[in-house]
């Protein structure tokens, strides 16, 4: 009986080439997923959908560590030894394609582990949503595909990079056309997905063909370099068929109705937010008083705080409790956190925002290139300086985007200074009196002054 052996060196070689490609694979997945955290973390939907970014670089080492083992006939120019032999192309090339693609599968799974460790200890919303992840593991073997064709074609000693670029171009081909084109279409060809998943899904009928498509594309490139002709024709069929399909729905998303829905709770203070920031609802309502507590006893019983002010239209349009009547609607914007986890909120940023809801958004007209505001506008500017200094923030306009920098005003307007000074100067009981008597003022931007 004659038996063959395995040469050590043979296996030594393919487990540190799947060690390889599963490490880097899996450490570019996390590094780049993790530069979105803000978005993910903590939030299951956009948590699904964030794993296909490990795809953008993935498929670029994928593809090179595919090259590199299939050129390696033609680089050690022993590939006419094989042409001779009786060993058939899926013989020669099937252990390194085999190792490479278990080596890309393991490293996205430990990609997906990583974002779900992450996300479960502050899973806020939502559930796992496994086909938002399949395009990921499908996305491997349309790269082992691109590998194998540049191995087999491209001059050996360039072909890993060769196809470590083809990923990279085409990524980049996509996105630019849809950028010139002005819309969201062909980017739906590709494992990743940008559109956040707060209030907007994604068709299941775009995920399973953008699956299906990966893995026809994969077998037709893989089956077209190992001379399997009926294969490759079958599935490139496939990849057809999964193609028009995506065409039909391709830039299509749909609304989550129940995420537009107003949650709103009794005072006090009344708030409302949408039901995509439920979770929130607590914690908004618990600063909303720490901060109303700084106006020394005002009575805003009457007033309720909104999240936004569409919530006010949607919550009509939309199921759940209605926006309940009052004096007045302030909104207060939620103010999440840009670095992980999302879906929480700045406890440092959020007295800004509600100053400016208070006391500045009723003037949004007033001016900040120094000429002399409304009488009404220089009350909010002198409330809200005031406000950002007795809370230790910025005045210069870095609280968020698109605030109005105070110290400017104050340091180019007199009055303004002035006013800011004798309101400063008033005794705590002073102020609340003042705010008691001004409050319908100061939220129409009323002449409080």
């Amino acid at each position: 009986m004659i038996t063959m052996r395995v040469p050590h060196g043979f296996i030594r070689g393919r487990i540190a080439l799947f060690a390889g490609v599963s490490v880097l694979v899996a450490l570019q997945g996390v590094a780049t997923i993790s530069e979105r955290s803000e978005r993910w973390v903590g939030h299951w939907p956009n948590t699904s959908a964030t794993v296909g970014w490990a795809a953008l670089w993935g498929s670029c080492l994928i593809a090179a560590a595919t090259a590199w083992t299939v050129a390696a006939p033609r680089r050690g120019r022993y590939e006419h030894l094989l042409a001779t032999s009786s060993r058939t192309r899926l013989r020669v090339y099937a252990p390194g394609l085999v190792t490479v693609l278990c080596g890309g599968l393991a490293g996205y799974l430990a990609d997906i582990a990583y974002v779900a460790i992450r996300t479960a200890p502050e899973a806020v919303s939502g559930h796992a949503d496994i086909l938002e992840m399949l395009p990921l593991p499908a996305s491997a073997l349309a790269a082992v595909g691109t590998g194998a064709v540049c191995g087999r074609f491209v001059p050996p000693l360039l072909a890993p990079v060769v196809a470590a670029v083809v990923p990279y171009i085409a990524y980049m081909w996509v996105v630019y056309t849809d950028v010139y084109t002005d819309n969201l279409f062909f980017q739906d060809l590709l494992p990743m997905d940008d559109t956040p998943r707060d209030y907007l899904t994604v068709p299941a009928e775009l995920l399973v063909s953008k699956t299906i498509l990966a893995l026809a594309v994969g077998v037709a490139l893989l089956a077209w370099t190992l001379a399997a002709g009926r294969t490759a024709y079958g599935s490139a069929v496939v990849a057809g068929f999964a193609l028009a399909a995506m065409f039909t729905v391709a830039g299509a998303r749909a609304d989550l109705p129940s995420a537009y829905a107003a949650v709103c709770t009794d005072g006090p203070p009344r708030t409302c937010v949408d039901r995509a920031h439920e979770h929130l609802a607590d914690e908004y309502r618990r600063l909303l008083t720490s901060g109303i507590a700084r106006l020394d006893g005002v009575d805003l019983t009457d007033v309720t705080f909104v999240q936004s002010a569409e919530l006010l239209p949607n919550s009509a349009k939309f199921a759940g409790r209605p926006v309940p009547a009052g004096s007045g609607f302030v909104v207060v914007p939620l103010a999440e956190h840009f670095t992980m986890p999302a879906h929480s909120i700045d406890e440092r940023a959020f007295p800004a925002y509600l100053g400016t809801g208070l006391f500045f958004a009723p003037c949004v007209a007033a001016t900040t290139d120094g000429s002399a505001p409304p009488p009404g506008q220089r009350t909010a500017v002198l409330l809200y300086h005031w406000w950002l200094t007795v809370n230790g923030l910025p005045t210069g306009g870095g609280n968020f985007p698109g605030e109005v920098a105070t110290a400017a005003i104050v340091a180019d307007d007199q009055k303004v200074a002035e006013g800011v000074a004798r309101f400063t100067a008033m005794s705590g009981a002073e102020r609340g009196q003042w705010f008691s008597q001004h409050k319908r003022d100061i939220l129409t931007c009323g002449t409080a002054a």
